[in-house]
Parts: C-alpha cells; structure tokens; sequence
C-alpha cells in the first residue's frame, strides 16, 4: 500500500513536470521563430485531460514542437524525431495496461492466481515505464540541446552584426 501511494505521488509529480516541460517547448520554439503552429502553448498541455481526444492530440502536439524545432534551422537534424511514435504508442500502452490493474485491483473476486497475475501485470507496467521515461528524457534532451544550440547561434550572429557596425562606424 505505501510503495504504491508513493509511486502514485512519484505520478502526480511526474506528470505536473512533463506538461510543464510541453507548455514550455511550445512557448520557446515560438520564440525562436517558429511560424504557423496549430496548438497553443495551453493546447498543448490540455489535450491530455480531454477524454477520447487525449488519444491523438497530445501526439499532435508533440510532432509539431519536434517539426518546427526542426524547421527552424535548415542545417540541423533532429535525429531523435523517430522516438516521438515510440514514446507515444509505450504511452498509449502504460495507459492500458494501468486501466486494466486499477479496474482489477478492485474486483473480490481475484483469489492467488488473479493476484500473482496482478502482480505480474504491475511488474510489466513498471518495466515499460522506465523505457517510456528513457525514450522521454532523449526527447527531451535532444530538443533541449538544439534550442540552445539555435538560440547560440542567432545571438552570435546578432554580437557579429553590432561588431561590423560598430567597426564600419569608427
């Protein structure tokens, strides 16, 4: 009972910080130039509370951060875009199988056998959460790594560009 009350809290937490990151990724790709997005910053984060829309707009969401993130800079490269169909089918699939362990955990009817499967369910569960969270986290250093990387340049280019008017005019 303790281990999966702090797991739930270790949830909550998980995910307040995840759609935090989401809202952000949204904002920042639009401040760095990104054009023409469909989903707001808060429509990025709000598809995930919608039932039957949370399926595939969350998705939506997300390909579109990676898309313009790419966009944004011809000469690069987001090699980890093909972990975004990964993350969300493992997402898709934790999301079942934890439906199926909390409509169980309330049935009287389990017995040893429904138990030992039980546990066996929430010990698989688990295991696909670590990789759901591996597969996030390269997302989200990836996408991290490349802001930065363009927001460098563009100050670069703007230090470059005072530096010859500067120069010019003495």
């Amino acid at each position: 009972m303790i281990v999966g009350l702090v797991q739930f809290l270790l949830f909550i937490i998980q995910g307040i910080m995840i759609l935090m990151w989401i809202f952000r990724a949204n904002k920042n790709v639009r401040a760095l130039g990104a054009k023409d997005m469909r989903f707001s910053a808060g429509w990025s984060v709000g598809w995930y509370f919608i039932p039957l829309f949370t399926l595939w707009k969350p998705y939506q969401t997300m390909k579109e951060i990676f898309v313009k993130s790419e966009g944004l800079d011809s000469g690069s490269e987001l090699r980890y875009r093909s972990l975004l169909p990964m993350w969300w089918t493992l997402w898709i699939i934790s999301e079942v199988i934890g439906r199926i362990i909390l409509k169980s955990t309330f049935r009287d009817d389990l017995g040893y056998q429904g138990l030992l499967n039980l546990s066996l369910l929430h010990q698989l569960a688990d295991g696909l959460d670590v990789f759901l969270n591996i597969i996030f986290l390269l997302m989200v250093t990836r996408l991290y790594k490349q802001h930065m990387s363009f927001r460098n340049r563009q100050e670069n280019s703007a230090t470059t560009t005072i530096n010859r008017m500067i120069t010019k005019g003495s």
